[in-house]
């Protein structure tokens, strides 16, 4: 690296050229400096080489620190600035400053050209209430560490919230659904929650729904489908999960979920018959709304005595086969009952046959 030139001058006992060398042209240690001579006239070349050892003296800082917002809620954020100085001299230290809550590193910052370090920290970073803070410059070659005094930033308690959960309807059938609607408030101040809620039944996690603002509250719906819960009474939760500056609230709600009803249907082929002579008889069950095939069995029932059981087949149908001779002479009215499996209603009707 070529650092000047300069012109030779004539003395008595020969000729010289100086030039300055800056120190920050140098690097730390040696440097092996060399002149070079370009010939002119009758002279020839030549050139001769100097080591010079640079040093450098590092320079005592200090470090203050500021807070744009010392007293933060836990929902908002506050910036941290950093500010190192030299305790002499003109230079800009360089380097990072590291920012720590107690013990807890919030982050670390490069500084700026101007010796300043800013670092935007959320309230949810600090613990509620007061929180000492410092800065720490962490040095270079050529300027000292220094750390700032502590900066009491405070953070206010969360927010109280209330949560209230409705269903519509709460009572439904299996097939049906019913929509719970949530809304959350907070206990005081005009601040409105944000966040989520997550709803669950019986202790089994639903879903998860951001909640909406509006009307001086936030609030949210979820459609809970009736083949999600067992028959019976069910408790529904919607739990708010604390957010910002919000503590965390939820509420319940009992919903009842009833079977569908079932209707049975039976034909008879033939509904007259002779005593020696058969009738085939074919019931089916269905479910009201259609959205399952029943499962169980039928009953075929004269007065109290049991003229046989079929199981439903996968259509929801069942068939007896009946000889006459299970039968009176005249009028017979045979009941035929839907005993049901699972959440399922029974039903029954009723038939008439004719022996002849």
């Amino acid at each position: 690296t070529s650092l000047g030139t300069a012109s030779l001058l004539p003395s008595a006992t020969g000729s010289s050229a100086a030039i300055t060398v800056k120190g920050s042209a140098l690097r730390l240690g040696e440097n092996k400096l060399t002149a070079a001579y370009t010939a002119t006239g009758n002279f020839g070349n030549s050139s001769a080489n100097l080591i010079v050892t640079l040093t450098q003296t590092r320079i005592e800082t200090a470090t203050t620190l500021s807070a744009s917002a010392p007293g933060v809620a836990a929902s908002a954020s506050t910036i941290l600035t950093a500010t190192v100085k030299p305790a002499s001299g003109s230079g800009a230290p360089g380097g990072q400053v590291e920012f720590q809550a107690g013990k807890i590193l919030l982050g670390a910052v490069a500084l700026s050209a101007a010796g300043t370090a800013n670092l935007i920290v959320a309230g949810t970073a600090f613990a509620t209430g007061a929180n000492s803070v410092t800065a720490s410059y962490k040095g270079s070659p050529a300027f000292y560490p220094s750390a700032s005094g502590p900066l009491t930033v405070t953070v206010a308690s969360p927010v109280a919230t209330t949560t209230v959960v409705a269903a519509t309807p709460s009572t439904i059938a299996s097939s049906a659904n019913s929509q719970l609607t949530v809304t959350v408030k907070a206990a005081s101040g005009s601040a409105i929650p944000a966040g989520t809620v997550v709803f669950s039944a019986n202790g089994s996690v639903l879903g998860t729904v951001n909640l909406v603002a509006g009307g001086g509250f936030s609030s949210a719906t979820f459609l809970l489908k009736g083949k999600a819960l067992p028959v019976g009474v069910n408790s529904a939760a919607a739990v708010y999960a604390a957010t910002g500056g919000f503590s965390g609230s939820e509420a319940k709600v009992s919903i009842t979920v009833q079977a569908p009803p079932t209707t049975v249907s039976v034909t008879a082929s033939p509904y007259t018959l002779a005593r020696s002579s058969s009738a085939k008889l074919a019931a089916i069950v269905k479910l009201s709304g259609g959205v399952a095939t029943p499962g169980g069995q039928v009953t075929f029932f004269l007065g109290g005595k049991l003229l046989g059981k079929t199981n439903l087949d996968n259509t929801g149908g069942a068939s007896l086969t009946l000889q006459g001779t299970a039968l009176s002479i005249g009028a017979n009215t045979v009941t035929v009952s839907y005993v049901p499996s699972g959440d399922f209603v029974a039903s029954s009707t009723k038939l008439q046959l004719t022996v002849r």
